[in-house]
């Protein structure tokens, strides 16, 4: 009998133990799911912000395209002096997108926002030296507003989850995105969607973010 007793005892324990654990996972799940919704109601507006500070780095850089470039048939690889002084990635956003990824389980999501980032930082050290003046070439100058139509391509793809009508990314392919953007920002350089399409038949990846991928 004191066996028996025994036995329940320690039965009743472990089922104890066990709803407890349970409890602790779906208020676990429940907190998780309140943080991302919290996330994600700020989300549009951070990827919206993403978007308009690469439109202003790819209009101010094709606006410094050379004249003498513009006036006369030159080769991709001619060189010229390039001035411009366009933003770097804004600060503010950084905090809102880690949140995202500490908070989001969709994995494709994750790899998105680091995209963004990794992008980001190319067009930042890229572009950063150009205010005091740099030497490049034409080819090189439109890699660098592909990169920034790039840059926008990849936070527009994230505006269905951000707005709630999406579980991941959106699935329109990234070149697809990208050459529709260029549409967006009224990128009309010849050179510029030359590179693109050049870029794209050599299946190569748009920008540089997902070769800098670890």
């Amino acid at each position: 009998m004191i066996a028996h007793r025994q036995y329940v005892v320690q039965r009743d324990q472990i089922e104890l133990g066990r709803a407890q654990y349970n409890a602790q996972i779906v208020a676990e799940t429940d907190r998780r799911r309140r943080r991302m919704m919290a996330v994600r109601v700020s989300l549009p507006g951070v990827l919206r912000a993403i978007c308009e500070h690469a439109e202003a780095v790819g209009r101010g850089l094709e606006a410094e395209w050379p004249t003498a470039a513009i006036l006369h048939d030159v080769e991709p690889h001619t060189i010229y002096t390039v001035q411009a002084s366009v933003p770097t990635f804004p600060p503010e956003l950084i905090g809102p997108l880690t949140q995202t990824v500490e908070h989001c389980d969709d994995a494709p999501v994750i790899e998105r926002i680091a995209s963004i980032f990794r992008e980001a930082q190319v067009l930042d050290t890229r572009t950063r030296v150009l205010g005091g003046g740099e030497a490049l070439s034409l080819g090189q100058l439109a890699e660098i507003i592909l990169e920034a139509a790039t840059l926008y391509a990849r936070a527009e793809s994230l505006f269905a989850f951000g707005r709630g009508n999406s579980k991941t990314v959106d699935p329109e392919p990234l070149w697809d995105r990208m050459f529709s953007v260029l549409n967006i920002m009224q990128i009309r350089n010849p050179m510029v969607r030359a590179e693109a399409n050049r870029q794209r038949a050599s299946d190569m990846d748009p920008g540089e973010a997902d070769t800098l991928a670890f």
